[in-house]
């Protein structure tokens, strides 16, 4: 059954699944795109009112949270452009590109671990090969996927099954110390995504979990945690702060992440990825018309 979700504000459903925020999507024909959120698979596209899905049941309330619809994004840009004019000048182009809210905080945090030295696409590889190796089938108009295994399933998986997705850099060592601590009450994911719980107290309670740097942290804060504040820094943002900011060069990491904490303030996230979208988007239009030039 197709059903329809109104969106009342800017809204580009294929740069907002494009991006590096969620690695579950693939693109089906007819503009389609095929995810699995919460173990429910889903196909979802674009439409004069919205996004209309095909679902199993009514995902109004879980597509919802997860496109961020009960953000007031009109004044989030509207305060970020009052800041800064760069980013004025780029919503012009680029302000229907979306947050999104990781509806599995776990996947979140194993997605961002497998980040680590490589590509959106290997992200991508990794995640479904662990989502392959141990999920649970789930099927939708003869699309056939797997949801994504929960933390009790990784942890009665012996090593050697786990070595035998290949993730590399000990990702999936780094993957059980994450759900081992998630089983103990040691890293509590929905404690730290309580709005009485801050950036900072969040960011600095992950970065104390092995395999869990700076730049993970702030991914899974911005992502999975609700902490709108929080800036990841990773070779787009960072080639994008050279670009528009600091063309004398880019300050470490911490310090670039300060800047822009008080530079755009507690929406500090949406600056963040409308900055890496900018950029993605630049640096892949002067790739084509170099092609179109040898």
């Amino acid at each position: 059954m197709t059903r329809r979700l109104p969106v009342d504000q800017s809204f580009d459903l294929d740069a907002t699944l494009n991006g590096e925020q969620d690695f579950r999507w693939c693109r089906l024909e007819d503009g389609w795109h095929s995810g699995v959120l919460s173990g429910k698979l889903i196909h979802v596209r674009q439409c004069e009112s919205g996004v209309e899905y095909r679902a199993d049941s009514d995902l109004d309330a879980l597509l919802g949270s997860y496109f961020r619809l009960d953000d007031d994004v009109a004044a989030i840009w509207c305060e970020l452009s009052r800041r800064d004019k760069t980013i004025r000048e780029l919503l012009k182009k680029h302000g229907r590109v979306r947050l999104r809210r990781q509806p599995d905080r776990w996947e979140c945090v194993v997605a961002y671990i497998c980040s680590a030295r490589t590509s959106v696409e290997g992200i991508r590889a990794s995640v479904e090969k662990i989502a392959r190796a141990f999920g649970d089938r789930v099927e939708l108009d003869g699309d056939a996927r797997r949801t994504f295994p929960t933390v009790a399933r990784i942890l009665e998986t012996s090593e050697e099954g786990l070595e035998k997705l290949e993730l590399g850099l000990d990702k999936h060592v780094k993957m059980v110390a994450a759900a081992r601590q998630i089983r103990d009450g040691e890293l509590d994911l929905p404690h730290l995504s309580q709005p009485q719980v801050h950036y900072a107290e969040a960011r600095m309670r992950l970065i104390g979990c092995y395999g869990i740097g700076p730049k993970i942290a702030d991914c899974i804060a911005l992502f999975a945690l609700d902490k709108m504040a929080a800036f990841p820094v990773d070779r787009w943002v960072r080639r994008a702060m050279e670009d528009r900011y600091f063309p004398d060069g880019v300050p470490s990491d911490d310090t670039l992440v300060t800047w822009a904490r008080d530079r755009f303030g507690e929406h500090a996230g949406y600056a963040n990825q409308l900055l890496l979208h900018a950029q993605r988007d630049a640096d892949n239009r002067a790739r084509r018309g170099l092609r179109r030039t040898m």
